[in-house]
């Protein structure tokens, strides 16, 4: 359903507003991200220049565990 709510997206040039616990959803479909914690945004603009260069603390340890559970997954280790 994500690729079809994201071509509708890209073939109408309308916004889409997903909210989502998945960083591999929001990296592949977002162009924007905003990260909650504790109910406050803390941190909001570009996808890639927050990926890249997080600047909160919290920021920075989710994208470190969404790294490890992505290395953890391709490493086909049983659970």
């Amino acid at each position: 359903i994500l690729d079809l709510l994201y071509k509708i997206y890209q073939d109408n040039q309308v916004t889409l507003l997903c909210i989502s616990h998945d960083l591999d959803v929001a990296e592949k479909y977002a162009s924007h991200l905003g990260i909650i914690h504790q109910g406050a945004l803390i941190e909001s603009g570009e996808k890639r220049k927050i990926l890249a260069h997080p600047q909160k603390t919290y920021t920075k340890e989710l994208i470190q565990s969404f790294e490890e559970h992505k290395s953890f997954i391709k490493s086909g280790k049983p659970i």
